[in-house]
């Protein structure tokens, strides 16, 4: 996969999140966005190839190192959704959706 197909695939799973805010269990929706993205895998898959398997791959996301990666964006969404605030909850995902369409990508 590379890094185009992997960042796709995380903004699949964004946008599947968003149009299911307010129709599905916060609970589970608090945890599918605590699930393992296509840019998670593809930071693996890049941690392998350069033998850097210690420790967290999270510095090897080009999310993470243009925009700071997907743990703030994700508690704030959590804490938005399970405060029953879904219009924060709503804007808090399509701003992440929008930072994610706007990675550079090789």
């Amino acid at each position: 996969m590379n890094w185009i197909e992997a960042r796709d695939r995380t903004l699949e799973q964004w946008k599947a999140i968003l149009n299911a805010i307010g129709d599905r269990d916060p609970d589970e929706l608090v945890r599918w966005s605590e699930a393992a993205y296509g840019l998670c895998e593809k930071a693996c898959d890049v941690a392998h190839e350069t033998d850097q398997t210690y420790g967290s791959v999270c510095h090897l996301c080009l999310a993470y190192q243009q925009q700071g990666g997907c743990f703030e964006a994700r508690d704030r969404f959590a804490n938005a959704l399970l405060a029953g605030n879904l219009d924060r909850a709503r804007e808090i995902v399509a701003a992440r959706i929008a930072d994610l369409e706007s990675l550079e990508l090789p």
